[in-house]
């Protein structure tokens, strides 16, 4: 499945990641200024969010808090997934290997505390400093940056957040909407950066989510609904998810405009937003087409296609034809 990079919607001279940079790996670093903009445009994102539901629940970093979900999920699983999440990262960071823990302490500054603090709290203290780390990893910034032209683009009828670290690292999504009318959590997301016919990555996702679709899609255990205009705490089941891909130049350019630009939707970001929405709707169109389709899911995508969809399409062309 090609991202809308192949598909002719985007301006010419934004390149797909491979021509901008000649890398791939979601562990490209970039310049210090785009963490620096995703840093303060996910913190500004969270003040928006929490205002419009009424409560703190989303961190500066754009994610919703698992600590929020504790009268609503029960503090005893909270802590327990809470759990979970620290024994993924150990993991995935190789923290249980000495040296390495050793070393990430050293360079995170964390010497004089790690005598002061408990092991699991000096493990969170690393995790923390290394999510900090990674803020201008090409996975990373794409994730952010679709986060952020979502809720900029259509935070008029919808709300846009990151996942909580747990439905990221067990359910492989890093975004989802929530539509303030129907209250529905409508769709979750995967972002990537790259998506080029050649990029492994995005195939093996692709292939992935589509197994996702047929058995009913994805789970959510840290979301929200609307209901009387009220945010209420819940788990979801049977949630569409997609991947949207960003290029390399896409992700710079957008960044920098954002940070410009105030509140407000530039053209370039109103450009590459289109073309996620398209990517969306050729998605939508290729999962109703796939054999044994769980028929709840088979609903939920023609709801979704008909009606969200059809409304952010609608608002991000509305400017043009008033323009018309």
């Amino acid at each position: 499945m090609p991202s809308f990079i192949e598909s002719g919607h985007h301006p010419e001279n934004i390149l797909p990641l491979e021509t901008a940079s000649g890398l791939t790996s979601e562990q490209e670093r970039p310049a210090a200024s785009e963490a620096e903009i995703a840093t303060r445009q996910m913190t500004r994102l969270a003040e928006q969010v929490n205002a419009d539901l009424g409560e703190k629940i989303v961190g500066p970093d754009g994610r919703l808090k698992m600590p929020m979900f504790a009268q609503t999920l029960g503090s005893d699983r909270v802590r327990l997934e809470s759990a979970v999440v620290r024994s993924i990262r150990v993991e995935q960071d190789e923290l249980d290997d000495p040296l390495i823990r050793q070393a990430a302490i050293e360079r995170l500054g964390l010497v004089e505390k790690s005598g002061r603090l408990k092991p699991d709290e000096l493990t969170d203290a690393l995790i923390r400093g290394l999510d900090r780390e990674k803020t201008n990893w090409g996975g990373n910034l794409a994730e952010v940056t679709a986060t952020l032209l979502l809720h900029r683009g259509l935070s008029e009828n919808f709300i846009t957040v990151r996942t909580a670290a747990y439905d990221d690292l067990k359910h492989g999504i890093d975004t989802i909407i929530v539509n303030k009318e129907t209250g529905e959590v409508i769709c979750a997301f995967d972002e990537l950066m790259g998506g080029g016919p050649e990029d492994k990555r995005a195939e093996e996702k692709a292939r992935r989510q589509q197994e996702d679709i047929k058995r009913g899609g994805t789970s959510l255990t840290y979301g929200f609904t609307i209901k009387d205009g009220q945010m209420v705490k819940s788990s979801f089941e049977h949630v569409p998810i997609f991947r949207l891909c960003l290029g390399r130049r896409e992700v710079y350019s957008a960044l920098t405009e954002c940070d410009h630009d105030g509140d407000d939707l530039g053209p370039i970001g109103k450009n590459i937003l289109d073309g996620l929405l398209a990517s969306l709707a050729q998605q939508t169109g290729e999962y109703l087409t796939l054999d044994e389709l769980n028929p709840v899911m088979r609903q939920r995508l023609e709801h979704f296609r008909d009606g969200s969809l059809a409304k952010m399409q609608a608002m991000i062309a509305q400017p043009e034809q008033a323009a018309a």
